[in-house]
């Protein structure tokens, strides 16, 4: 294998008729590297012409020696990562070249020297960290919700939920609640809400409305915007949904309004999902993202859709330097 450091353009090439992440897309990475003060790189494993794995990476200097980052901080980005795409289906071959590729990445970036804090956070397709926790790295195992839209009907689909959350549902309808397809000034309201929340649990919201604007704009059709109104116009609740080629993930937003006796998200989520079923558009969707499930609170909430336990990989640096570090740059 032959690692090369690649441009946007070829990145963009490579990328095409893989699976990717919306965050993996060019748009997205282009949009990122505007807002993020570390030197974006993108990585490419070759084997001959053919490229086989990719990975793009952050690098930021910094007193203690360097951060190498993949998703980069501060931009609300749970999951990017490596992703692999052997020519051969055969497992031998899938992990000889994530192997390769793993070895050939750490030593190009440094990641196993004590200078460098090494974090990478895959999406749920990157299945195999083994050559990573074999570097000597700390591996560790996370969990999101994904809910199988492709091979069910919309009935079957909202027979599945709980019965909680289907008169969760029901309850919204019955109170003349309306979900709205919003661009900017919705983003706008979802963000001020989710801040608000953060402010009240004394939490630290780094997102900038900025970054999500330009996102939302970067990705076109491959973004949504759905918010909750009153009858009279009140914003009550919204979500923003970003698309990759086959998965739509619940980003932002879904901020639960104490005044109500309902939870309207549940009829927001109801409503991406009915999209995806009707809009001609979507018709390449087939799962729905949660985005996590490993918050007790919140899993509470999310597994009443009957989504599908997903495992994905944080992988990170091991030693007792670097875990002094991750405190001081907030890399839980």
């Amino acid at each position: 294998m032959r690692l090369e450091q690649i441009q946007l353009t070829d990145w963009e090439r490579a990328l095409q008729n893989q699976k990717y992440s919306p965050f993996h897309t060019a748009e997205a990475l282009e949009v990122i590297d505007t807002h993020t003060d570390a030197e974006m790189r993108l990585f490419a494993g070759f084997n001959g012409q053919r490229p086989v794995a990719l990975l793009p990476i952050f690098i930021k200097d910094v007193p203690i020696g360097k951060i190498v980052l993949s998703p980069p901080l501060g931009l609300g980005i749970r999951r990017l990562g490596p992703i692999l795409m052997p020519a051969s289906p055969k497992r031998s071959k899938r992990e000889k070249i994530n192997s390769k590729f793993a070895e050939q990445v750490i030593e190009t970036v440094d990641a196993d020297t004590m200078s460098t804090l090494f974090w990478i956070s895959c999406e749920t397709e990157f299945r195999d960290p083994r050559p990573y926790k074999w570097a000597g790295f700390n591996v560790e195992s996370l969990y999101t919700y994904q809910l199988d839209l492709g091979s069910s009907t919309k009935e079957e689909v909202l027979n599945s939920f709980s019965r909680s959350l289907r008169r969760e549902i029901r309850d919204g309808e019955a109170d003349d609640v309306r979900i709205k397809r919003r661009g900017q000034a919705g983003a706008l309201d979802i963000y001020e809400a989710t801040k608000d929340r953060y402010d009240e649990q004394d939490k630290t919201f780094d997102l900038s409305p900025e970054f999500m604007f330009d996102l939302i704009e970067a990705l076109g059709d491959h973004a949504a915007v759905y918010v909750a109104e009153s009858a009279d116009g009140e914003f009550l609740s919204g979500i923003i949904v970003l698309y990759s080629n086959d998965t739509a993930y619940f980003w932002k937003g879904g901020t639960r309004q104490e005044q109500l006796d309902h939870n309207v998200n549940s009829l927001l989520h109801w409503n991406v999902i009915t999209d995806i079923f009707e809009d001609p558009s979507k018709e390449s969707i087939n799962k729905y993202d949660f985005s996590t499930a490993n918050n007790r609170n919140i899993v509470q909430y999310k597994r009443k859709f009957g989504g599908k336990l997903e495992t994905y990989y944080r992988i990170e640096s091991n030693s007792l330097p670097m875990t002094i570090a991750k405190r001081a740059y907030r890399l839980r």
